[in-house]
């Protein structure tokens, strides 16, 4: 399978828009190649959050996670799906583990329709367990287990959930039009993620749970006109129904929270074959396993930048603006390109092209309406 790279993806969508600069954004530090500079000079809600009676995020340790998300545009656009979480607990006697979702969506188990199943999760594939619903200023829902779990065993929890999203932040989830044209975007930083996906983190207006990184896949069910796009290589591309098709992207890197992220349009889509050496000598071509790929979103003003690999890892972008390319070693997946992220070389090349590609995300220009210049209220 020819590999595409889910950054050109995503940043096709943030180049497609008619606002101001990016860099523009009051408080962004072009030093720092990263707007959480201007996060953090913001004031946060000085009703602050009194939450404080979930288990330490230390007692537990996300191994992975699978979502499965449905994007349904419209009039009132609403997301559906399902997040399984692996957790490892880290202490003995665990009796609880505590997500994040925002209150604008219902949880509810297999999204029956039944009112019964609301405020259930299913944990270890069968059992059904209760949680609880978020208190004031808070996107915490905390799960009774079925039983006490010892440091080093593992359960898995299901939380089910559908609901109209909701923005927060710099533009944390943006589902609707571009130039006509069907379009859904996140942007989790800095801790936001659970505006559109249930998953552990700390609370809204604390600091995120950045320590706990796992590994995971998503899958979007979009209308088949459109293709959908996240974090790592596509791995499978399936028509859960007429007219629909389900795009599934899989990382190996253990990804913060805010940094899983997906995007949907009407995007044009290429390949290159290319050639690399061996390790043990001789030469092998994208046809075994490796490849390049970029795209852009037809529905807007972005044009594919250029990107490399080598070693059957995925590709970088550039944008039209900046002119450079994002690269990727033998072995990684180049990805937002954040240089101060401080994370895994894996999240994509340092140069101009990478930052800007994350920058222009942060002001959430694929919406094409510039929103997100301040964090806004819970």
């Amino acid at each position: 399978m020819t590999r595409v790279s889910a950054a050109g993806l995503l940043f096709a969508a943030a180049c497609a828009h008619a606002g101001p600069d990016p860099w523009l954004v009051p408080g962004f530090d072009p030093m720092c190649g990263c707007g959480k500079c201007a996060a953090v000079s913001l004031p946060t809600d000085p009703r602050g959050p009194v939450y404080s009676g979930r288990e330490a995020s230390t007692d537990t340790d996300v191994q992975t996670v699978d979502l499965d998300l449905e994007v349904t545009f419209g009039a009132t656009p609403v997301l559906k799906g399902s997040n399984t979480m692996r957790v490892r607990s880290t202490v003995n006697g665990l009796t609880q583990f505590t997500f994040m979702l925002r209150t604008n969506f219902t949880v509810q188990r297999n999204n029956s329709g039944n009112a019964a199943d609301n405020n259930r999760v299913t944990l270890n594939g069968g059992t059904v367990a209760t949680c609880t619903t978020p208190g004031a200023n808070s996107y915490a829902r905390t799960v009774t287990l079925d039983r006490a779990y010892n440091a080093g065993e593992e359960f898995t929890v299901r939380v089910d959930f559908s609901g109209e999203p909701v923005s927060r932040g710099f533009g944390s989830i943006f589902v609707g039009t571009q130039n006509g044209v069907d379009l859904a975007a996140s942007l989790s930083e800095p801790y936001y993620a659970a505006t559109w996906w249930p998953v552990k983190d700390g609370d809204v207006f604390l600091p995120g749970n950045n320590a706990d990184k796992f590994t995971g896949s998503i899958a979007i069910t979009v209308p088949s006109a459109l293709k959908g796009v996240a974090n790592g290589l596509l791995t499978s591309v399936t028509n859960p129904a007429a007219g629909k098709t389900r795009y599934r992207w899989t990382t190996n890197y253990q990804t913060a929270p805010y940094l899983f992220a997906f995007s949907a349009t009407n995007y044009n889509q290429w390949a290159v074959n290319y050639s690399y050496p061996l390790p043990g000598g001789g030469t092998g071509t994208s046809d075994s396993g490796g490849g390049t790929g970029g795209t852009s979103a037809s529905g807007g003003s972005a044009s594919g930048g250029s990107g490399s690999a080598s070693s059957g890892s995925t590709a970088g972008t550039s944008d039209t603006d900046s002119s450079g390319s994002g690269t990727a070693g033998a072995g990684t997946e180049a990805g937002c390109g954040c240089r101060s992220e401080g994370d895994r070389g894996g999240e994509g090349a340092e140069g101009r092209a990478g930052r800007r590609f994350h920058d222009v995300l942060l002001h959430n220009a694929a919406s094409g309406r510039g929103q997100g210049r301040q964090l806004a209220a819970h």
